[in-house]
C-alpha cells in the first residue's frame, strides 16, 4: 500500500497539472512574502500554502517548530524555524536578505543547524534559507558543510526542488508522538492495528498447536478470568472496545483473549523491530543484515529474519543474552502460519523505522524519554489497561519518588513491578548524570549493577528491557559479550523459596503450566552468577529442543560446584530435564526453560538500598480466583491476613502483599521503599 501510494505521489509530482497549480503557490507565496511586516508572516504564508497544495495529493507533514539544537557557534541551543526530518527550513524577512553579508549571516545560521545535525544522522542533511522571493539551499553530512548552491528564485521550479527534498527526505524524530501517528494513526487504522487484525485471522483459523499453548498460558499467567462478578462492567467495556479494533463481535472471552493476545503480539513485534533498528545503527561486533535491504526481501527471507530475531540470535551477536528470548509473543514466526499478507506489513513496519533518524545519538544522560509507554497507550486503550489494573505513571512523577527516597552514595535501586520502565528510565538517568566523567565501562557496569527491574505481565517486560537497552546503548562497544539486560519476567508477590537439604542451599519454584506443574530445585549456587546463569540455561534449553537429554543433564551437572554434586542434587537436575523434554515431545515447551531462569534469578539478588514503583492496586476480591488461591496461604503465612472466610477475612489489596514481599527479599535493613499507593493504604501506625 505505502508503495502504491509512493507511486501516485511520483505521477502527481511529473503532471501538468500540478505545475500549473505549483506556478499560481509560487505566485502567490511571493506576492505576501513582499509585502509582509515580519519573519513570521512569510513562515505563515509559505506553510499555508504550499502545505495545503501537498496534502491535496496526499502528502502529509508535520513540521517541528522553533526545535533546539545544540551547536559549536551558540552559547545556548540554537532554535530552528522549521525542520522535517532530515530538512531544515530559516525564514527570513526580505529586508534581512538584502546585502551580500545579510545572506552570509543567514546561511553561517543554518549552516550551524545542518552541520549539528549532520553529526547524529546517516542521512543527509537539506536547509533552505528564504525570504518567500528568493530560496538558498545549502547540506551538510557526517559534520561536512557542502554549499550553498547559490540563489534561485522562489518559483515552480524551486518549490518543486524543496518538495523533492522533503519527500525523499521525510525522516521523522523518533519521538513517542511519532511512534503513535506512524503506528497507531486515527480510529485504529494505523500500521500496528492492521497487523494485530492479520494475526487475528491467523490465530482463528490456521494457528498451531505450539501457538495455542502459548496463548493458554500467556493467558493462564497474565491472570486472565472472566468469572469474578465484581469485574463484569469492565469486561463489557473492553469487549466493546476490542470489538471496535476488530471490526467483529467479540461475545465470549476466546474471543476477546485471542484477540487481545493479537493486539499484544503486533505491539511486541513494533518493539523488537525498534531494538533491531537500534543494533543496526549502532554498528558494532560482527556485522549485521543491512536494516533496509529486509524492506525489499521476499516473504521467506522476512521470516528466516523474524526467526532469527524471536530466537534472540541477533542480539547474541553483539553480546546481549537476554534482549529477546523467545517469549510469548514468537508465534507469529511459525513457518505454518506465515503467509504474504504477514510480510507485507512486516515491510510497511519497517519502511517507517526506517524513516527515522539514526536513533544511536538520541539517548544520552542529557535526556531520558519514556520512548513506548504513549505507544502502549495508544495501542492498548485505557479501559482495557483498566480492567487488567495498568495505571502507568507519568515521569516527572517517578523522578519526584525516586529522588525522595534519599538516595545515599552508591545507591542500587529495585522496580519491582516495573510496567513500561518509566522509574527505571528515571533512574538510568539520574545514574548516568552522577557517572558523567566516568570511563564508558565503568558507567555501564554500574548502571547494569544499580538498577534493575521485576513485572509479571511479559509485555512489560519486554517494553522495560528493550527501554533499558535502548538508554544505555550509546555505552556499548565492540567487547560487549554475555551482557544481561537486568529486567525479569518474575512475580513480586511471589518470590521463590530457599529450602537447605542434606547441607545444599536450593531454590524451589513450581510453574504451574496447563499441561502438568513444572517443579523446580535447583542449587542455588549455580544460580548466583546471574549472567552466567542466564547463559548456562540458554544452552541447556537448546539440549532441550533438540532433545538430547544426557547433553543437558551434564551441561548443568558439570556446572555446579563440586561440593553440590550430590546423588540428590543430580537426581533434582535429571528429574527437571525429563519434565522439559517430555513437554517438548508433547509439543508443550519452548519457553519454560526461560521462564524458570527468569524467575529463579529474582531470588538471587543482592539487597537493594532503594526499592521504588507504582505497584498494581487491585483488591483481593477483583484478582482471579486461581491467582488468589496460589498466593492465599503466602498471605496467611506472613500473618497479612487472618485465613478465615471466603477473602480471608479483610479486603487486602495486592499492592499491600507486594510491599511486604518486596520489603522482606529484596531491602536492606537501612534501605527505603517508595511506593505509589491510594491514601486509603496510609495509616498512623508506626
Amino acid at each position: 500500500m505505502k508503495q502504491l501510494k509512493q507511486k501516485l505521489i511520483d505521477f502527481a509530482l511529473a503532471s501538468e497539472e500540478f505545475r500549473e497549480e505549483l506556478l499560481k503557490t509560487s505566485e502567490e507565496i511571493a506576492q505576501f512574502a513582499a509585502g509582509a511586516p515580519n519573519e513570521a508572516t512569510v513562515e505563515g504564508i509559505f506553510e499555508r500554502v504550499l502545505y495545503a497544495l501537498l496534502k491535496d495529493i496526499g502528502i502529509q507533514f508535520h513540521p517541528e517548530k522553533e526545535a533546539l539544537i545544540d551547536t559549536r557557534r551558540h552559547t545556548r541551543s540554537g532554535r530552528m524555524d522549521s525542520r522535517i526530518g532530515a530538512l531544515v527550513i530559516e525564514y527570513k524577512h526580505h529586508l534581512r536578505l538584502r546585502s551580500q553579508s545579510d545572506v552570509r549571516s543567514a546561511i553561517k545560521q543554518i549552516e550551524e543547524y545542518i552541520v549539528a545535525l549532520s553529526t547524529i544522522s546517516e542521512s543527509e542533511i537539506v536547509g533552505f534559507v528564504t525570504d518567500g522571493i528568493f530560496l538558498y539551499e545549502v547540506r551538510a553530512l557526517a559534520g561536512r558543510f557542502v554549499g550553498p548552491f547559490g540563489r534561485l528564485q522562489v518559483d515552480h521550479r524551486s518549490l518543486l526542488r524543496v518538495i523533492k527534498c522533503i519527500v525523499s527526505l521525510e525522516q521523522a524524530a523518533l519521538t513517542a508522538g511519532n511512534l503513535i501517528r506512524d503506528f497507531c494513526g486515527k480510529k485504529y487504522e494505523g500500521v500496528l492495528f492492521d497487523l494485530s487484525r492479520i494475526l487475528n485471522r491467523i490465530l482463528k483459523t490456521r494457528a498451531t498447536p505450539k501457538t495455542g499453548m502459548l496463548m493458554a498460558e500467556w493467558e493462564a499467567l497474565f491472570k486472565l478470568a472472566h468469572e469474578d462478578q465484581s469485574q463484569q462492567k469492565r469486561i463489557q467495556e473492553r469487549r466493546s472496545i476490542l470489538s471496535d479494533i476488530f471490526n467483529e463481535k467479540l461475545t465470549d472471552a476466546s474471543s476477546e483473549y485471542r484477540s487481545l493476545f493479537s493486539l499484544h503480539t503486533a505491539y511486541a513485534i513494533v518493539l523488537k523491530l525498534m531494538a533491531y533498528r537500534v543494533v543496526s545503527d549502532l554498528q558494532f561486533g560482527e556485522p549485521l543484515k543491512n536494516y533496509k535491504s529486509m524492506i525489499r526481501a521476499d516473504a521467506q527471507d522476512i521470516l528466516a529474519f523474524c526467526a532469527e530475531l524471536e530466537d534472540g540470535e541477533i542480539f547474541r551477536k553483539v553480546g546481549i543474552l537476554n534482549l529477546i528470548e523467545g517469549d510469548f509473543f514468537s508465534w507469529y514466526a511459525d513457518k505454518g502460519q506465515w503467509n504474504d499478507e504477514l510480510a507485507s506489513v512486516f515491510r510497511d513496519i519497517l519502511q517507517i523505522l526506517g524513516q527515522y533518524e539514526s536513533v544511536s545519538q538520541i539517548f544520552s544522560e542529557k535526556e531520558a524519554i519514556d520512548l513506548f509507554r504513549e505507544l502502549y497507550e495508544a495501542a492498548v486503550p485505557q479501559v482495557i489497561r483498566a480492567s487488567f489494573g495498568e495505571f502507568y505513571t507519568p515521569f516527572w512523577l517517578a523522578q519526584h519518588v525516586l529522588e525522595s527516597s534519599e538516595l545515599n552514595h552508591g545507591w542500587r535501586a529495585l522496580d519491582p513491578c516495573c510496567g513500561s520502565g518509566t522509574f527505571v528510565i528515571a533512574a538510568i538517568s539520574l545514574l548516568r548524570k552522577q557517572l558523567k566523567n566516568r570511563p564508558i565501562e565503568e558507567k555501564l557496569t554500574q548502571i547494569l549493577d544499580r538498577v534493575v527491574a521485576i513485572d509479571l505481565n511479559p509485555l512489560a517486560v519486554l517494553t522495560t528491557r528493550i527501554h533499558y537497552f535502548i538508554h544505555i546503548s550509546d555505552l556499548l562497544t565492540s567487547g560487549t559479550s554475555n551482557l544481561v539486560i537486568p529486567v525479569f519476567l518474575g512475580d513480586a508477590s511471589y518470590v521463590p523459596s530457599e529450602i537447605t537439604l542434606d547441607g545444599v542451599k536450593y531454590l524451589k519454584y513450581e510453574l504451574r503450566t496447563l499441561k502438568e506443574p513444572i517443579l523446580a530445585e535447583v542449587p542455588k549456587s549455580i544460580v548466583e552468577d546471574i549472567p552466567r546463569f542466564v547463559y548456562l540455561m540458554y544452552q541447556f534449553e537448546k539440549h532441550v529442543k533438540n532433545k538430547k537429554e544426557d547433553a543437558a543433564i551434564d551441561l548443568l551437572i558439570n556446572a555446579l560446584d563440586s561440593m553440590d554434586r550430590k546423588p540428590e542434587v543430580i537426581f533434582k537436575i535429571e528429574l527437571l530435564t525429563k519434565r522439559l523434554i517430555d513437554l517438548e515431545k508433547k509439543k508443550w515447551n519452548g519457553i519454560w526453560a526461560r521462564i524458570l531462569t527468569n524467575f529463579l534469578v529474582t531470588a538471587c539478588f543482592k539487597k537493594f538500598s532503594n526499592i521504588i514503583g507504582n505497584p498494581p492496586w487491585i483488591d483481593w476480591k477483583n484478582l482471579p480466583a486461581g491467582y488468589r488461591e496460589k498466593i492465599k496461604a503466602l498471605c496467611i503465612d506472613r500473618g497479612l491476613f487472618s485465613g478465615a472466610g471466603r477473602t480471608g477475612g479483610i479486603n487486602l489489596n495486592i499492592c499491600v502483599l507486594i510491599t511486604h514481599v518486596a520489603a522482606t527479599n529484596w531491602l536492606k535493613d537501612d534501605g527505603r521503599l517508595a511506593f505509589l499507593m491510594n491514601k486509603d493504604f496510609n495509616t498512623n501506625s508506626k
